[in-house]
């Protein structure tokens, strides 16, 4: 049996994280038959519970210590964890777990990361001292890779891949939660203004990701158009609510219904509730903490999403619904840039008249929207697995004795592999 421990930012009820750990689970049991995952959380019982693994305390260091000695192997990553911008402590924490894999003898990949900005002098130097040690580093996208590189990262293989979550699909989503939601959230109005969702009642139980399911779809004809707005606080920025009240009132008095969406719960909560407040025209307003595949389902019953959560706008897009965003880190220009989707602006100087012409211009390029998602998403989906694919390779090339016994899935020879795509990934960067 391949063990596997996972380091990230687990359990604090961020939708983002949640969604990478869902596609990480996901996509390593489907390549490696007996594959035990030990995630490192802050709420263990949870994350085992909700994702099936074995999972310790993220502070416990006795625990994360012994995970890491029985383990073969320490996945760090899946998200933007190499980054100081909220404390230096953070980046601290991620590295010192990756140099105690180290120390014990354990092989280390990073796992898709998102890399940056690292502003400070000891994050950086430590982030050249120890990533110069791992085995294997895989990133979401161009400019952590360079980032990394202006580092002095120089000695592992560098790949570019994919977020983990670009590797689900729609059909593997639970059908009919998003559409329960919108329901109870609508009966639970009763027309009252601000926020019509009361919370009271438990979110819709989803069945756990995994078995392909029918794709949900949007019904045509529905008397509204329905907008999804996900914000966060950012420093010390308050305008930018005021503005995207200001034009979600606008939507609604045109036909539109909208719905404020908090990704991180409940710290999104405070953001979201400004808005409602501020809006003068009827809202919906989620009061409680989503699962992931609710959020996910959500995503792909709404008409339209303006986001700022970066993973917001990658549910949505797997979700196959046109989406805006609002920049408040590189990471979200970064990916809608990719996905050839809009954005309305940076959040410190935001401006009402551009953001509504995105939001209604994405509405009516809504068909040439998706269709180029459906081109986009094919190549992006095809690296988020590689990412897994690399990973397992790179072990099985060392212990090609445990292939068959782990039920490892690759059609070829593992070393072969990941020879191949490492030399395959150098020459498309030539």
């Amino acid at each position: 049996m391949l063990r596997v421990a996972v380091s990230g930012y687990y359990g604090f009820n961020n939708t983002g994280d949640e969604a990478i750990l869902l596609a990480m689970v996901s996509t390593l049991r489907a390549l490696a038959q007996n594959v035990e995952i030990t995630v490192f959380s802050k709420s263990p019982r949870e994350t085992c519970r909700t994702y099936g693994v074995k999972a310790v305390n993220r502070w416990n260091p006795f625990a994360v210590a012994w995970a890491l000695l029985r383990s073969d192997l320490l996945l760090s990553g899946g998200g933007g964890l190499l980054q100081d911008v909220t404390g230096v402590r953070s980046i601290i924490y991620y590295l010192a777990v990756v140099m105690l894999a180290r120390l014990l003898g354990k092989p280390v990949v990073y796992y898709a990361q998102g890399v940056g900005p690292v502003r400070s002098r000891i994050g950086r130097w430590l982030t050249r001292i120890v990533s110069n040690r791992v085995d294997l580093i895989t990133v979401r996208d161009q400019a952590s890779k360079e980032d990394l590189i202006a580092m002095g990262v120089t000695r592992p293989p560098l790949v570019i891949t994919a977020d983990p979550v670009l590797a689900l699909s729609p059909q593997q989503i639970a059908a009919g939660s998003g559409e329960a939601l919108l329901a109870r959230l609508r009966a639970g109005s009763g027309g009252r203004q601000p926020g019509g969702g009361d919370g009271e009642q438990p979110a819709a139980e989803a069945e756990p990701l995994g078995q392909p399911r029918a794709p949900e779809q949007k019904e045509e004809g529905a008397a509204k158009r329905t907008l999804g707005i996900v914000l966060r606080d950012w420093q010390d920025h308050y305008d930018f609510k005021r503005i995207v009240a200001v034009v979600a009132d606008r939507l609604v008095r045109e036909g539109w219904e909208v719905i404020l969406v908090p990704f991180h719960y409940p710290v999104d909560l405070q953001a979201c509730q400004d808005v409602s407040w501020l809006m003068q025209e009827p809202n919906l307003l989620v009061r409680e903490r989503l699962p992931v595949e609710t959020l996910f389902s959500l995503m792909g019953r709404l008409d339209l999403v303006l986001g700022m959560r970066l993973h917001s706008l990658v549910m949505a897009c797997v979700m196959r619904t046109p989406c805006v965003g609002i920049s408040y880190d590189p990471k979200v220009e970064r990916f809608l840039e990719a996905c050839g989707q809009p954005v309305a602006g940076r959040v410190e100087n935001l401006d009402a008249e551009r953001l509504y012409r995105e939001l209604v211009g994405a509405w009516e390029r809504r068909q040439e929207i998706v269709s180029r998602l459906d081109q986009v998403l094919v190549g992006l989906r095809q690296q988020a697995w590689e990412t897994a694919s690399l990973t397992l390779s790179l072990f099985y090339s060392r212990s090609p004795h445990r292939r068959a016994k782990d039920g490892y899935a690759a059609r070829r020879d593992a070393k072969g592999l990941f020879r191949e795509t490492l030399g395959r990934k150098k020459g498309a960067a030539k």
